[in-house]
Parts: C-alpha cells; sequence; structure tokens
C-alpha cells in the first residue's frame, strides 16, 4: 500500500468510527464524508459537465450568489446587489475581504475573465447557456463578437456591473451556477492547460480547499479541509469534506455523511434509522432510439415501433414511486422564474397509430428489407420493468410478426450500454444538467459528449440555439418546439418519471441538497 493511500485508508477507519468528529484534525466540526460514483472529468467550473465534478466544485468555489435549503438566492461572494428599474442591468458589490484559498484577494476582475472564458468558443463549454442572458454573449459565442464585448464591466475591485439581452428579475440566482464561478487568470494560466486536472493545478475561493498535491488521488479520493481564507457571511462548520470515489456499497453507508441512494427502495428503512431523506423528481425513463443504428436511423421506423405501443398496458406497469410521464421535461421544471410546463404546454408524447405501420414497411423496403428485424430492447433488471418490456414485445409482435427480445441489465451496465451507443432500443434514464429547460435539452444535441441517442440534427440544434437568449415567453415557446422535435421524431418516448433519494446520516443537520445535480451545500452541516 502506498503512502497516499494507507493515509486514505487510515482516514477513512476515523471516519467510519465517528462520522461526527474531526479525526485526528485537532479541529472543531465534523468530518464529513460523501461518496461519488465517479472521478470528476475536471474541477474546472467554466466547463464542468459531469455530476460529480459539480458536487466537488460547489464545495471548493463560490459564485455571487449561493441558494438556501428553499433554493432562494443569498449572498456569496457579492454581498449585495441592484438592478435598474427594468432589471437589465445588476450591479454587484463583492465582499472586500474575499479571498483565494491561496490568500490573493478575489475581485471583480476574476469574474469578468471567468464570464468571459465561458463564452470563448475556443473554451468549448457545454454548461454556458445560463450566461446568453447576458449581453452580447450568444454572438460571442456564435463567433461573431470578440470576448471583450460581453456586459460585464468591473467597476472597481469590488464592484461588477452585469448588463443582459432582456429584463430578468430572478438573474441573480443563476450566479450560483459553476459557470459563474470566478476564475484567477494568473494561476489559471501558470496551469499551462491542466486548469481543474489535478490537486496542484485547481484554486477555489470556496468554503473548503485542497491542502497540498496529495489531496486529490484519481478515482480514489478527494480530500478537502475547510479554508481558512474563506470570509462569507456564515462560518464554516465542518473540519473536513472527504469524497470517496468507487462504486457505492450501500453496506457500508454508515461511514457517510450524506449518500445519492441507487433507487428508492432503500429510503423508508433508512428513515426507520434516523436517516433524513431528501428527493426530487428529476429524472425522465423512456424509450431511447439510437439513430446511428441502421435500423433505428430512420424516423418512420421509430414512430411506428413508438405508435403501435399499448400506453395503458405500460403504464399499468411503472415502478413503486414513479409516476406517469407525459413529457420529456418534468413537471415541477422551473424556467426564468416561472414553470416551464405551464409557459409551454405539454402531453407532446406519441399517441398510439398502428396506421404508421405501413410507413415503416415503406422505409424498411428502402434498405432493402422485406420485414421488421428482430430488435433486442435494453433495460434495467427490475421485475415492473420487464413487465412493462414484455407489453412492448407483445405489441410488436402483433404489429410487424416478428419476434423480438429484452435483454434485461443492472442500472449502471445500461446506462453505460448507452453511453457507448452499444444499442439499438433502450428503456433508459434522461436527467437535466441544471434546472431549466436546456438543461435537458442540450443532452441531445449533436456535439453533446452526453447525447443518449446520437442524434445529429441540424434543425433540433438550431430550435435550441434560437431559444437560447431569448425572452421568457418567445425562449419558452422555442424549448417547447425543441421537445416536441424530440417526440415528433421518435427520438425519446417518455414514459414514467422517478425520484431521486438522498439519505443524510442520523443526527447530522445543515447539509443542503438542490434539485438536478445543481449542488450539495456541505458548509452548515453540523451535528444536532
Amino acid at each position: 500500500m502506498s503512502i497516499k493511500k494507507g493515509f486514505y485508508f487510515l482516514l477513512c477507519l476515523c471516519v467510519l468510527a465517528s462520522v461526527f468528529t474531526a479525526c485526528g484534525s485537532g479541529k472543531s466540526g465534523q468530518a464529513l464524508t460523501y461518496q461519488l460514483e465517479t472521478e470528476p472529468v475536471t474541477l474546472d467550473p467554466q466547463i464542468a459537465n459531469d455530476t460529480a465534478g459539480r458536487t466537488v466544485i460547489m464545495a471548493l468555489y463560490e459564485g455571487l450568489t449561493r441558494l438556501d435549503e428553499n433554493n432562494q438566492v443569498i449572498p456569496g461572494v457579492a454581498q449585495k446587489w441592484e438592478s435598474n428599474s427594468t432589471y437589465t442591468s445588476f450591479t454587484f458589490y463583492l465582499r472586500e475581504d474575499a479571498q483565494w484559498s491561496n490568500g490573493t484577494p478575489v475581485t471583480a476582475a476574476d469574474f469578468v475573465y471567468a464570464f468571459r472564458r465561458a463564452v470563448d468558443p475556443a473554451t468549448g463549454s457545454q454548461t454556458n447557456s445560463p450566461m446568453f442572458a447576458l449581453k452580447n454573449a450568444k454572438r460571442i459565442f456564435e463567433g461573431s463578437m470578440e470576448p471583450a464585448a460581453l456586459g460585464v464591466t468591473a467597476v472597481d475591485d469590488h464592484t461588477l456591473q452585469i448588463d443582459l439581452e432582456y429584463a430578468y428579475e430572478n438573474f441573480p440566482s443563476v450566479t450560483s451556477l459553476p459557470v459563474f464561478m470566478p476564475c484567477n487568470q494568473s494561476f489559471f494560466e501558470s496551469t499551462a492547460g491542466k486548469y481543474g486536472l489535478d490537486a496542484k493545478n485547481t484554486l477555489g475561493n470556496g468554503p473548503f480547499k485542497m491542502t497540498n498535491r496529495y489531496s486529490w488521488e484519481h478515482d480514489e479520493y478527494i480530500n478537502l479541509t475547510a479554508s481558512g481564507t474563506y470570509r462569507g457571511e456564515n462560518p464554516v462548520l465542518p473540519a473536513s469534506l472527504t469524497f470517496s470515489i468507487g462504486s457505492l456499497d450501500m453496506e457500508q453507508i454508515d461511514g457517510l455523511s450524506a449518500v445519492s441512494l441507487p433507487n428508492g427502495s432503500y429510503a423508508s428503512s433508512l428513515e426507520e434509522n434516523g436517516y433524513t431523506i431528501t428527493s426530487f423528481q428529476d429524472t425522465t425513463w423512456g424509450l431511447c432510439f439510437n439513430t446511428e443504428s441502421a435500423l433505428t436511423q430512420t424516423a418512420a421506423v421509430r414512430r411506428a415501433l413508438i405508435q403501435t405501443l399499448n400506453r395503458e398496458a405500460l403504464l399499468a406497469h411503472i415502478p413503486s414511486g414513479c409516476t406517469q410521464a407525459d413529457d420529456i421535461i418534468t413537471p415541477d421544471m422551473q424556467f426564468m422564474g416561472g414553470n416551464y410546463r405551464a409557459a409551454a404546454g405539454g402531453e407532446f408524447y406519441l399517441k398510439q397509430d398502428n396506421s404508421v405501420v405501413q410507413a415503416a414497411y415503406a422505409a424498411l423496403r428502402e434498405q432493402g428489407l422485406d420485414k421488421m428485424p428482430s430488435i433486442t430492447i435494453l433495460c434495467p433488471d427490475d421485475p415492473s420493468v420487464k413487465q412493462m418490456v414484455n407489453e412492448m414485445i407483445t405489441a410488436w409482435n402483433a404489429a410487424f410478426g416478428n419476434y423480438f427480445n429484452m435483454e434485461p441489465l443492472p442500472r449502471a451496465q445500461l446506462e453505460q450500454r448507452v453511453a457507448d451507443g452499444n444499442y439499438t432500443v433502450a428503456l433508459c434514464p434522461i436527467r437535466p444538467v441544471s434546472d431549466s429547460p436546456a438543461g435537458l435539452l442540450s443532452l441531445f444535441r449533436s456535439n453533446s459528449r452526453s447525447n443518449p441517442a446520437n442524434l445529429n440534427s441540424s434543425l433540433f440544434d438550431q430550435a435550441l440555439s434560437d431559444a437560447e437568449g431569448k425572452q421568457p415567453q418567445t425562449a419558452a415557446a422555442l424549448y417547447a418546439q425543441a421537445e416536441q422535435f424530440l417526440n415528433n421524431e421518435g427520438v425519446f418516448y417518455p414514459i414514467y418519471y422517478e425520484k431521486r433519494y438522498y439519505a443524510i446520516a442520523p443526527g447530522l443537520t445543515g447539509i443542503i441538497i438542490h434539485p438536478y445535480d445543481m449542488g450539495i451545500d456541505f458548509m452548515h452541516a453540523a451535528k444536532a
């Protein structure tokens, strides 16, 4: 065992002995632990697009604002802010004692540099769509303007002015997102392209920090301690925060301060044992079609496979704790301070229509086929879902006179097969990467690294692009068009919504978990 691994092993033993006592640190406060099932791709806030990365970034960095336990905006680096009468320009007043973890001041220039980086097409950010509310941001990202034209100005070291494309009263809340977090230009340039890829090339300004180059052992752990340079409105209560990396073992969750549960089946028993359970309905399960597969690359075939299904029969087998999904985007999705579904409408899913079979056969003949080939559908290895898939197979056997198969898989393997594009049809989950319709729809962009359907559609991409940077009413209508495209083209057929469950260890309070992978706030955690 290496010295670094040995140290981590001893640390884990201490935490397992007492989750609520700092282990050998000599500090007051808790030693917190959280399990990351995957390695963060990067800890660069301007480009991080994975759950693990964003979770750690929320501990290492702080934006202009934060969100409280009710997802309401509160001060972050900015101690206060004000807007003009039309909500098209905001001025943020930064804490004068805000510091990076190396002791250098956090200034308005750090935010200007970060925002320009985020919208610069050379950065390649896939999470910058909330920034398109800023004046000229979208034009910069499209290459028609230079980053210096962005509507953000450092009035002085502690005053930041942000000008918007349109009225956006709730704008301060989005500045809590990772993509809005500051970037120290001199440190960034010193990393020579390795910013956020290891401990020595990461510099934060948040409640926790990495103490040395061994704080991040890839694929094993990330060790953080309370930052002595953090000067927020409230103190950082925990002494340390350890992110262990690897598959979750439910038999060992006693050593974790908080955990994302693999499904809701564990929630009741954990709650009976004193755990606090938090849940969010943020995942949509449905039929996803691989648009690069020879058979399902044609919309007519995809539509036929969907519209020959008996939806009522499918919905009879929705797993326990899940609810019927009539749309790809969940009912409680918020957008620009309002409910997205209320603005966009709903029930966009394709309705049953057996007449589409003839169009499918015409498309098959163009491929040189005289009948529908046998297809294997991937699905989770869950009894209810397998009954649902049996209903699908029965409907397809009747409609196409051929036998279809299912391949049940553990959830992790199912999601990996879809991510690898190693499937034709899969009953799989999709989940937004932010609390906006773009957070889910952008998964299907042609250049998305997380595109479950391998969709490559300039029409869909253009619909999303047209929505970005528009006023709320116009944007909601355009996002609705993009959502309808996915339904009408048979790319994704929504069936049921699933909640995601989190458990917080008995006696521990103050951990704030935000929906839609918006991060976890550990800084107020304490033993009750």
